[in-house]
């Protein structure tokens, strides 16, 4: 019956659950999982980025400031004509947003706890269908009992 439901599961891929296009066959836990674990790698992929510019925008001032010290030394000679513009300082961006992570429901209700191993997509069928079988002849054979008597 669960099987049937077409309800997702818990636990997953132990669970022989169907794989799905959005959840390659994990149940709610591992799929929430999975995804707190791409959250972390995305905002560790951000931070090293942001990284990565403030370390080259502070590089590039650091030169700047250097040919500026340069540039004020030939000034100061009279090498140069003009003063030479003291760069700035980099500003700071504004730094990664990070994903806040995925928190399993509270509502667990459109979820299933586990799948019965004996269960398949034809023998779940068939065995309800042998059940229903099975109800009504008995129902025929109690009524036709009745009659008889």
């Amino acid at each position: 019956m669960k099987r049937l439901s077409s309800l997702d599961v818990l636990r997953g891929i132990d669970e022989q659950a169907e794989p799905s296009n959005s959840h390659e066959g994990r149940g709610l836990y591992k799929r929430i999982g999975h995804e707190n674990k791409q959250n972390i790698a995305d905002a560790q992929e951000k931070i090293n980025t942001y990284k990565s510019e403030a370390e080259s925008s502070t590089e590039r001032f650091k030169k700047e400031m250097e040919q500026y010290q340069t540039d004020i030394e030939k000034y100061k000679t009279g090498q140069l004509s003009t003063e030479p513009v003291k760069p700035q300082a980099p500003a700071l961006d504004k730094p990664p947003q990070v994903s806040e992570a995925v928190e399993i429901p509270d509502d667990l209700s459109g979820h299933i706890d586990f799948l019965h191993p004996w269960g398949g997509v034809w023998l779940n069928p068939a065995v309800l269908l042998l059940m229903f079988f099975g109800l009504v002849i008995a129902g025929i054979v109690t009524l036709r009992s009745q009659d008889i008597g």
